[in-house]
């Protein structure tokens, strides 16, 4: 049987979960603690935002407000095209290709959206160290990317750090971090919106596949079950 592929969901189509336990989110941090610098801090972006991790290649030196403690991502969105545009009446089709002078079809401008994420003191102080961070109007050198590497690069970093956790199955991607950053904040009852915000999600419904219960939240459901049916280690179902 084929089951249909559940993206709007942190399981996959067969119910494998798409995040990483809290035990595995500190295996894999504690990994990336001993990678270089270079690694390390790229490993630890994706997890203290849950930035995708073409966001995070595209940060520069001067994506951050130092003052503040924000990183700001550039999230690229396609402007929406008139429909008009893409619905020619059968006369203007059919002139268009008897005079070979069809038009070429409109292509909507770039819009780039923008958000800012809360970092750690800490960890804003070692990125400033390491890549020298410009401040914001107090320095003319030009923006350069944190990460100048491609995303096959990126990927294949976040993947040997998992493996190196000991982590396998669909979440041990970049993007299981993702999804671990939008559960971790779920558990704690963070406002929807605010989580849409930080996550850079377009449509609220995508953000309520958080809103979930699984995990630690699902686990607080079940053993109310479990003590309503007075399951503990003197009573038991174990043969």
């Amino acid at each position: 049987m084929d089951y249909a592929p559940n993206a709007m969901s942190v399981v996959d189509r067969c119910g494998r979960r798409k995040y990483l336990t809290v035990n595995e989110l500190l295996r894999f941090t504690n990994a990336a603690l001993q990678e270089p610098p270079e690694r390390r801090m790229f490993a630890l972006m994706l997890v203290l935002t849950g930035c995708r991790i073409s966001e995070a290649l595209a940060l520069t030196t001067d994506s951050f407000d130092l003052e503040a403690g924000f990183v700001i991502f550039r999230t690229l969105k396609q402007r929406r095209q008139n429909k008009a545009n893409f619905a020619p009446t059968l006369l203007q089709t059919l002139g268009n290709w008897l005079s070979l002078t069809r038009p070429p079809p409109k292509v909507g401008k770039p819009v780039y959206r923008y958000r800012s994420v809360r970092l750690t003191d800490h960890f804003m102080e070692s990125l400033h160290l390491y890549f020298n961070l410009l401040q914001s109007g107090a320095s003319s050198a030009p923006p350069r990317r944190l990460w100048p590497i491609n995303r096959k690069t990126a990927y294949r970093w976040i993947k040997e750090i998992m493996a190196n956790a000991k982590i396998q199955g669909p979440h041990a991607t970049p993007h299981g971090l993702r999804h671990t950053f939008g559960m971790n904040h779920a558990d704690d009852h963070t406002p929807n919106p605010l989580v849409q915000r930080l996550m850079g999600h377009a449509d609220s419904k995508t953000t309520e596949i958080y809103q979930q219960f699984y995990g630690e939240e699902e686990l607080k459901y079940m053993e109310t079950m479990w003590k309503k049916l007075k399951i503990d280690k003197q009573r038991n179902f174990h043969l």
